[in-house]
């Protein structure tokens, strides 16, 4: 990570007296390193979208509304999963980034990925299930 990112993730706070440069640097590393919208998410938590420089901020809004997008798909694909599974009478568990979005964990916030990650108990596969879990292409 870089300079900017490094130090804002640290402590939001810190941008303070930033200038537009430093907030063009933020942003353009945050679309770099694909951690926009969570730079967004602590904007607004951190209440800071009035020290950004005006022409800078549909940058942060269009993060924000890509990750509110993105984490209504994702919600509605682990629904869509807990039903496939549920047929073949498995309960899936959720790793990593979906699990945070699922828990409503802070560490979710702003994050985007592009997969869901899930394992299921080893005793729950049968054979039938293989087949099942398979055919809905999960495997």
């Amino acid at each position: 990570m870089t300079k900017e990112i490094c130090q804002f993730l640290q402590d939001p706070h810190c941008t303070s007296g930033w200038s537009p440069k430093r907030w063009s640097n933020l942003i353009q590393q945050g679309y770099a390193n694909r951690s926009l919208a969570q730079i967004a998410e602590l904007i607004s938590q951190y209440q800071l979208m009035g020290s950004i420089p005006p022409d800078l901020h549909w940058h942060i809004n269009a993060a924000r509304t890509y990750h509110e997008s993105h984490k209504h798909g994702v919600v509605q694909e682990i629904h869509a999963l807990y039903r496939a599974l549920g047929f073949a009478q498995i309960t899936p568990i959720l790793l990593k980034g979906a699990a945070y979005l699922a828990a409503g964990l802070n560490v979710g916030k702003g994050r985007v990925f592009s997969d869901i990650d899930a394992a299921v108990k080893r005793e729950q596969l049968t054979p039938q299930s293989r087949v099942c879990i398979g055919m809905v292409g999960l495997i």
